[in-house]
């Protein structure tokens, strides 16, 4: 990782830590996007700051209902379909 990748990232990290600060504010909900890994999932998750936070604590990824994590043997099957 470069200087300016490390700045960039640290940037992103900012930003994101100040946002979530508002929306805990709020109590409003956020749009996140699932991070299963399949690779045609473009679910849209809705969670409040609490919400993300207790969902990164436990679990570690926003998945949206019912979906999980492939398995490589899945993900080669997925990727072959394509």
């Amino acid at each position: 990782m470069t200087s300016s990748d490390s700045c960039f990232a640290q940037m992103l990290n900012l930003v994101a830590a100040v946002q979530r600060d508002r929306l805990r504010q709020s109590g409003e909900a956020s749009a996140y996007v699932c991070e299963c890994n399949d690779p045609g999932c473009r679910r849209v998750v809705y969670l409040t700051a609490g919400e993300y936070d207790d969902t990164r604590a436990h679990a570690g990824l926003v998945l949206a209902p019912g979906h999980r994590l492939l398995t490589a043997a899945e993900l080669r099957r997925t990727s072959a379909a394509a």
